[in-house]
C-alpha cells in the first residue's frame, strides 16, 4: 500500500520537473517592460523582429495580420506580468492589439535586398 502511494507521487513530481524545464527553455526578452527591447523591425504584417538588450534578435509571428505594423513609426509591447515579452505577449499598433502566436530566437532581420530576392525566388 505504501509503495502504491509512492509511485503516483513520484510521477507527479516528474511531471512538475518536466514542466519547469520546458518553461525555462521558452525564448523571451526579460524586462521588456523596463527597457529590455533595443530595436524592432516589421517584415510585412505577419512577422516582427525584436532585438533584446543583449543584441539577440527574435522573430515574432502574429496570430493574424497586424494591420499597419509594416509602416508604423511606434508600437507598444504588452508583456506578461513578469515584464517578459514572449509568445504569450501582444503588440499594440495604433490602438489595435496584435497577439503573438510564436516567438523564437532568430538571426537579424532580412535586408531589403534579401527580401526582394526571396520574393522573386532568386538568391541575393
Amino acid at each position: 500500500m505504501k509503495i502504491a502511494l509512492f509511485i503516483p507521487t513520484a510521477a507527479v513530481l516528474g511531471l512538475v520537473c518536466v514542466a519547469s524545464v520546458a518553461q525555462a527553455a521558452r525564448p523571451e526578452i526579460a524586462f521588456a517592460n523596463n527597457g529590455g527591447i533595443r530595436n524592432w523591425q516589421a517584415d510585412g504584417q505577419k512577422t516582427l523582429y525584436v532585438q533584446g538588450n543583449g543584441a539577440q534578435w527574435y522573430k515574432a509571428e502574429f496570430l493574424s495580420n497586424c494591420t499597419g505594423i509594416d509602416f508604423a513609426e511606434q508600437i507598444a509591447f504588452e508583456t506578461e506580468t513578469s515584464g517578459a515579452f514572449n509568445k504569450f505577449s501582444s503588440v499594440l499598433v495604433e490602438g489595435r492589439k496584435c497577439p503573438v502566436s510564436s516567438f523564437e530566437k532568430s538571426d537579424k532581420p532580412p535586408t531589403k535586398k534579401e527580401k526582394a530576392a526571396r520574393e522573386s525566388g532568386t538568391t541575393p
